[in-house]
């Protein structure tokens, strides 16, 4: 039977050895899976390899693996890059270099490239660690390259800030940027360097293209959101509803609550789901609705869409007749449609 191995079994002959005590990773589970990727993820550029092994009693193939650093362990073919440039710095304070690199988004076989794990977005980094991050929304909030979110990767090279500057420009915490006057500088500079680069539009446009292609040939609707709200106005008949989210961003997962599920049971299906978009029939606005609006400023790409409580319900009231029919041989069953008890003035 596979087992992990016992912890402090023997001395080790050179190194560091390292226990975690208390951490936070994005999901629950071995210690060789999410938390090899989110240390993955801080640590881009590695001086020495890390090995993490688990110990605690759970099934797994295997127990213990290597952390090379996110530079390193990408090991995912490219569609633009590694290009290299620089950044100005404000009040003249020099340049600062900056390599640029689009991941793959389709296999060989024309599968598409799972983005679960590939770092993307603006990191910032010092010595190799990442001090801080600008979402991938970054990308298509800021240039419109929507087809490109999920794959675009800016590394800044901080390291050579001045000293001052850097202590100011990031958290004394060394993980997220400093709300500041000059980070407003850096952020242009960053929106300039992409936005100007002829490779990024292309590749966005050649994708987008390729995109419609294979919906048209399919003769299936684009999975877009303004497409999927298109589709449940006129599949529910629904006149008006209500969203939070880039009408253009790209729809694969999507999560279903209709009805009046509360506000937790919403956020914790956006936690642990992650999905593209989520649609409700009705929500607290103090929570799901916050919620969704502070993690899309926070990175998220999830969209909410809020049909209204009785119309999200009415098609499985009309399916909940079919299902009886045969339950009750000869009893008549009938649904008669509620519809919008409201009107929009």
């Amino acid at each position: 039977m596979n087992k992990p191995p016992a912890a402090y079994a023997k001395s080790i002959e050179y190194g560091s050895c390292i226990k975690l005590y208390a951490y936070r990773w994005n999901a629950i589970g071995t210690a060789t899976l999410d938390p090899r990727y989110q240390l993955n993820k801080y640590l881009h550029n590695l001086v020495l390899p890390l090995r993490i092994t688990e110990t605690r009693p759970y099934r797994a193939n295997y127990y213990s693996t290597t952390v090379s650093g996110g530079s390193l362990d990408e090991n995912t073919d490219l569609d633009l890059g590694p290009a290299s440039g620089s950044i100005a710095l404000p009040r003249g304070l020099g340049t600062i270099p900056v390599e640029l690199k689009v991941f793959k988004d389709k296999k060989e076989d024309g599968s598409t490239v799972s983005s679960r794990h590939l770092p993307c977005g603006v990191l910032f980094t010092v010595n190799g660690q990442v001090h801080g991050t600008l979402p991938s929304n970054f990308v298509s909030r800021k240039l419109n390259y929507q087809f490109l979110e999920d794959y675009l990767l800016l590394v800044v090279d901080a390291t050579q800030m001045p000293a001052d500057f850097r202590e100011d420009f990031f958290m004394t915490s060394r993980d997220r940027l400093a709300e500041m006057e000059d980070r407003e500088f850096v952020e242009s500079e960053i929106k300039d360097f992409l936005k100007n680069h002829e490779g990024l539009r292309l590749l966005n446009n050649k994708r987008k293209e390729e995109a419609i292609t294979k919906k048209v040939d399919a003769d299936e609707p684009l999975e877009l959101l303004q497409e999927l709200i298109n589709h449940l106005k006129s599949s529910l008949g629904i006149s008006h509803m209500r969203v939070i989210g880039d009408l253009s961003q790209s729809c694969q997962l999507i999560g279903l609550m209709p009805g009046g599920s509360n506000g937790q049971m919403q956020m914790s299906l956006i936690e642990r789901e992650k999905p593209d978009v989520l649609i409700v029939g009705e929500v607290n606005e103090w929570e799901t609705a916050e919620y969704v609006r502070d993690a899309r400023l926070l990175g998220s790409k999830t969209a909410l869409i809020i049909l209204d409580h009785s119309v999200s319900e009415e098609p499985g009231m009309q399916w909940l007749v079919e299902w009886l029919h045969p339950k009750v041989p000869g009893l008549p069953i009938t649904h008669i449609a509620s519809g919008d008890p409201f009107i929009w003035v």
